[in-house]
């Protein structure tokens, strides 16, 4: 992390760089200079535009699981950042269901609706 969370912020503040968090390619096509990409972008079910970053929804989330950030080795909340220096700096629920800390956030409108 310390070499790649300065490029992380340089990359987030670039004004020709659209950064795409929680977002997969799934195909390119197109030749040199004129490519098309076709993105999946997975749903944060948190406005990070109303997101403080201040945690608690973490400290009274009651789902645990296994964290992908450390290959699993410790535990981690349903809702959760990444890892410390994320960009963007919001949390994000990993549901797989309908997630009780959607409850506990102090600024519920925040969350974003349910798709299903």
């Amino acid at each position: 992390m310390c070499i790649i969370s300065p490029k992380l912020v340089e990359v987030g503040r670039h004004i020709n760089i659209d950064l795409h968090t929680t977002t997969e390619l799934e195909s390119v096509r197109g030749e040199k200079g004129r490519f098309q990409v076709t993105l999946r972008r997975k749903p944060r079910y948190i406005d990070l535009e109303k997101c403080t970053a201040c945690g608690e929804c973490t400290q009274v989330c009651p789902v645990t699981l296994s964290n992908d950030f450390d290959q699993g080795l410790s535990p981690r909340k349903a809702t959760f950042k990444l890892y410390p220096q994320a960009i963007p700096g919001g949390f994000m629920i990993d549901k797989r269901d309908r997630s009780p800390c959607t409850n506990a956030c102090p600024t519920r409108s925040m969350l974003m609706p349910t798709w299903r």
